[in-house]
């Protein structure tokens, strides 16, 4: 039994997508691609990509061609397809560096600190 799956039966709801964490980040996800239905599967899938992203780059894992890195490579790539079909044409970190940081109070890393100037 996963994190997820604990955090859904002690909060008493059904799917992993309802509990605290994933609401956090599905409301940011449909704030940031400035998407008003919170039901949309994009923004569950956007929610899973940016947790996922989040623990594989605090292991120290960067974007690559082998590996992990690979891995992270393409969760990022879909999660931009996902954007776009949101209607978000911008990549912008600016929006997710302060959920990244405040979050997980974790230092975002050096290839992401400039895209958050």
């Amino acid at each position: 039994m996963g994190l997820e799956r604990i955090s859904a039966v002690l909060q008493h709801v059904h799917a992993n997508y309802e509990i605290d964490l994933f609401q956090n980040l599905i409301v940011a996800a449909a704030r940031e691609t400035k998407s008003n239905d919170l039901t949309k599967d994009s923004l569950k899938v956007l929610a899973d990509h940016i947790r996922a992203c989040s623990f594989l780059i605090a292991d120290g894992v960067i974007p690559g061609n082998e590996g992990r890195g690979y891995v992270l490579r393409r969760i990022i790539r879909r999660a931009i397809r996902h954007g776009y079909k949101l209607g978000a044409r911008e990549a912008s970190f600016t929006g997710w560096c302060p959920i990244w940081s405040h979050r997980w109070a974790l230092p975002i890393p050096s290839w992401l600190q400039n895209r958050c100037a």
